[in-house]
C-alpha cells in the first residue's frame, strides 16, 4: 500500500471517513484541521500498555495540533470497559470543561474504542469523536459501525448506544509493536471476514502466510503491505454492512459468526481469561461445527478455518482448565472441578443474554460454506452442546 486509502461509510446517522496509510499518524494535526474545523480541545482516551509505548508519539501529535489536551488512561484489559469507569471519565472531562465541539480521539484496541465511544455518545448528548486504531481487532473491525459499549456483571457489551464516529484513522505500522496474543486477536476476526464474505481474504492470508518461516510469522505478516490490503478489505466490508444495515437488525448481524459462541464463552470464563480474539475464534469452529450436525455445511468446511488457523498460531481446541479457573476465581465453590458437560451447558446457558436472541427465539449465523453464510434460528440444544464440547480438550 503505497497511498492513502480512503473509504466514504455512509449511515443515516452520518457519513465519515476511514484513513488507511502506513506514517499516517504523523499527519494527524493537518487531517484533524481539515477534517473537524472548529474544535477547541482534544481529550484522548488509551490504556496504561499504549502509553507506555507510545507517549512520546502521542504528546508529539497532540502538541503540533496547538490545542489544549488531556489524556484519560484506563488500565489495560476487558474487565475495565465497565459504568464506573465511564463515570471517571464523565467526571473528568467536566474538569476539563469539555464541550460538544471539542474532539474525543480513542487511541488503542477494542476495549478504549468501545468504552471511548461510549462517553463520547452521552456526554453532552454527543461530541465528536475520531477513533484511532492501534490493534488489529480495532482497525479491522470495532473501531468501524458506530458500536459503543460497557460490559455489566460479565456480560459483555450489556449496555450501549449507536454512534458513528466522525473520523477514523488507520495506521498499520501499529501492528508492528503488538504481541502475538494481541495479532493473533485480531486474526479471528480478519478470518470471519473471509469465512462470511469470502472476498479472497482466506487465500491472500494464506498467501501471506505462507510466505515466512514460523519464527517471526505474525509478526512478519502484520508488516508486510500485502497485509495492508488485507486490512483495507476487511474494513471495506465491514462498511458495507453497516451500511446496509446500521443498527444490527438483519444484514450486519452476519459479522456476528463466531460470536454467539464466542461472548458466551467470555462470560463462562471471566471476560479475562480469554480476549475477544481467542473466544471469537473458538466459537467460529463451534458454529462450522453446529453447522456440520445441522446437515447445513459439508464435513469438510471445518478445516478450511482449522487449516488457517494452524498457519497462524491459532489454537483449535478451548483448554477445560480456563472454566475451572473461572469458577475457582469467583470463590463460590471452592475448588470444584468442572467437566466438559457442564462447561458446555453452561455456555449455552450464557447465550441467553446475546442481543440477537428473544424469549421465543434463538438466531444463530452459521455457514453452508465459506462465503455462504445463513441464518438459523432456535436450533437444538443438544447440537449446540455437542459443538461447543467438540472443541474444549481436558477432563
Amino acid at each position: 500500500m503505497d497511498k492513502l486509502r480512503v473509504i466514504n461509510a455512509k449511515t443515516s446517522n452520518r457519513d465519515y471517513k476511514i484513513l488507511i496509510n502506513p506514517g499516517l499518524c504523523a499527519q494527524v494535526p493537518e487531517i484533524l484541521e481539515d477534517t473537524l474545523r472548529g474544535f477547541e480541545k482534544i481529550y484522548l482516551i488509551t490504556d496504561i500498555t499504549i502509553l507506555s509505548i507510545y507517549k512520546d508519539t502521542i504528546n508529539e501529535f497532540l502538541e503540533k495540533c496547538g490545542k489544549p489536551y488531556r489524556i484519560f488512561t484506563l488500565k489495560q484489559g476487558e474487565e475495565q470497559k465497565n459504568i464506573d469507569n465511564v463515570k471517571k471519565i464523565y467526571e473528568d472531562m467536566l474538569d476539563f470543561n469539555l464541550h460538544r465541539n471539542d474532539i474525543v480521539i480513542a487511541f488503542g484496541g477494542g476495549v478504549v474504542g468501545d468504552i471511548a465511544a461510549f462517553a463520547a455518545s452521552t456526554f453532552h448528548r454527543g461530541i465528536k469523536l475520531l477513533q484511532f486504531p492501534t490493534t488489529l481487532v480495532a482497525q479491522v473491525d470495532s473501531s468501524i459501525g458506530g458500536k459503543t459499549a460497557v460490559n455489566i456483571n460479565n456480560v459483555k457489551n450489556a449496555a450501549g448506544t449507536f454512534y458513528q464516529p466522525h473520523l477514523i484513522i488507520i495506521d498499520p505500522l501499529f501492528l508492528n509493536t503488538l504481541p502475538e496474543r494481541e495479532i493473533i486477536n485480531g486474526m479471528a476476526e480478519v478470518i470471519k471476514y473471509g469465512a462470511v464474505f469470502n472476498k479472497n481474504i482466506l487465500p491472500d492470508l494464506k498467501k501471506v502466510a505462507v510466505s515466512f518461516k514460523s519464527g517471526s510469522l505474525l509478526k512478519s505478516i502484520v508488516s508486510d503491505i500485502r497485509f495492508y490490503e488485507i486490512i483495507y478489505k476487511c474494513c471495506r466490508l465491514k462498511a458495507m454492512a453497516v451500511k446496509k444495515d446500521e443498527y444490527d437488525t438483519g444484514f450486519r448481524n452476519l459479522l456476528n459468526f463466531g460470536h454467539t459462541f464466542g461472548h458466551a464463552l467470555e462470560k463462562e470464563t471471566g471476560l479475562d481469561l480469554l480476549n475477544h480474539g481467542q473466544a471469537v475464534a473458538y466459537g467460529m469452529l463451534m458454529a462450522a461445527d453446529a453447522s456440520i450436525m445441522l446437515n447445513i455445511a459439508k464435513a469438510g468446511l471445518k478445516k478450511k478455518l482449522t487449516d488457517i488457523y494452524m498457519l497462524l498460531k491459532i489454537p483449535e481446541k478451548l483448554p477445560l482448565n480456563v472454566f475451572c479457573q473461572s469458577i475457582n476465581k469467583t470463590g463460590n465453590n471452592g475448588n470444584k472441578q468442572i467437566s466438559r458437560d457442564l462447561a458446555a451447558a453452561g455456555t449455552v446457558q450464557s447465550m441467553s443474554f446475546d442481543k440477537k436472541f428473544s424469549s421465543k427465539s434463538n438466531k444463530f449465523i452459521l455457514l453452508r460454506d465459506t462465503g455462504r453464510p445463513v441464518f438459523v434460528y432456535n436450533p437444538d440444544r443438544d447440537i449446540l452442546i455437542e459443538a461447543i464440547k467438540n472443541n474444549i480438550t481436558g477432563e
